[in-house]
């Protein structure tokens, strides 16, 4: 019996030596121990599609109009993707993006993480459209936009500014404007913490005023500019400066053409420092507006009736 139970110790010994020597075997690329796996880009539709990879390891890469892009994304919101707009794209602190637009006539905020995949959208039921977004320092956002209501006659659109939490859950919502069509279409967080909206005042179909309108952390209104060099009038996007002025872009012209370029500089509470209107072709109107580096200011948009892309 001694006999029998040594030589099960020692069989146990060398079985337990032999297994604590052996090598683990390698991963493959997709993490699997011996496994076999061939990484590489699945998505048939990327420019570096791989046939042969059994795995995407997130290296496809796209081309649209020529231009290489990373990833791109769709979002239905409504039954009818036809309902469904974006506006405004900016990045936010976690390295996601938030998108403004609208679906179905609603004003629409699209949270999504660092790879454009959606993590939360919310609907505003008191605005039409949101054409601009941008994350507050509190980690929320500010969005703004128009609100036009669906009762006729005598039904004109309103500025509609929005403050939300970091999960778009509204903090506070107004609705600013005269008795004539009034919109937003950008919106800043001034170095004091308040906001700054620039678009058109008082648009009566035939006369126009940009303006520029600063608003409380609560949504009060602080004061209200406008500013014009013709007939018709808009500001469509807006810088605070390094200096805390501000700076806006848009068109100045007649009533549905003969639009020019428009640049205004004011000061922090909103007084002109100086204006710019610039003859091109045709049409021509700035859509974006940005600080350059070395001093000075950058805009984009188009000019001439066939709409040629101007820097």
């Amino acid at each position: 019996m001694i006999k029998q139970l040594f030589f099960s110790l020692i069989i146990s010994l060398l079985f337990w030596t032999c297994a604590e020597n052996e090598e683990p075997l390698a991963e493959d690329c997709a993490g699997v121990e011996g496994g076999d796996t061939i990484c590489g880009c699945t998505d048939s539709t990327a420019s570096n599609f791989d046939s042969l990879a059994t795995y995407d390891d997130g290296s496809c890469e796209f081309l649209l109009n020529g231009i290489p892009i990373k990833w791109l994304k769709t979002y239905t919101i409504s039954n009818s993707s036809g309902m469904d707009e974006s506006w405004c794209v900016n990045k936010v602190s976690d390295g996601g993006f938030i998108i403004a637009g609208a679906t179905n006539y609603t004003g629409l905020l699209i949270k999504t993480d660092s790879n454009g995949e959606k993590e939360w959208h919310q609907l505003y039921d008191n605005s039409t459209s949101l054409y601009s977004v941008r994350q507050t320092s509190d980690g929320g956002f500010i969005a703004t936009g128009y609100y036009e209501c669906d009762t006729l006659p005598g039904c004109y659109p309103d500025i509609y500014l929005l403050k939300t939490d970091g999960s778009g859950t509204i903090e506070w919502e107004i609705s600013d404007g005269t008795s004539n069509n009034d919109w937003a279409r950008d919106v800043v967080q001034t170095q004091d913490g308040n906001y700054v909206v620039t678009g058109t005042w008082n648009d009566d179909g035939w006369n126009s005023k940009a303006m520029i309108r600063k608003y409380s952390t609560s949504g009060a209104l602080i004061w209200g500019k406008t500013f014009s060099s013709s007939t018709a009038n808009e500001g469509n996007s807006l810088v605070e400066t390094s200096d805390g002025s501000l700076v806006f872009v848009g068109y100045s012209g007649e009533q549905h053409g003969a639009y020019k370029h428009f640049m205004v500089k004011a000061d922090s509470d909103g007084d002109q420092i100086w204006k710019k209107k610039t003859q091109s072709v045709g049409d021509a109107l700035l859509y974006a507006v940005c600080e350059a580096p070395t001093g000075g200011y950058v805009a984009a948009g188009f000019c001439n009736s066939w709409r040629s892309n101007l820097l």
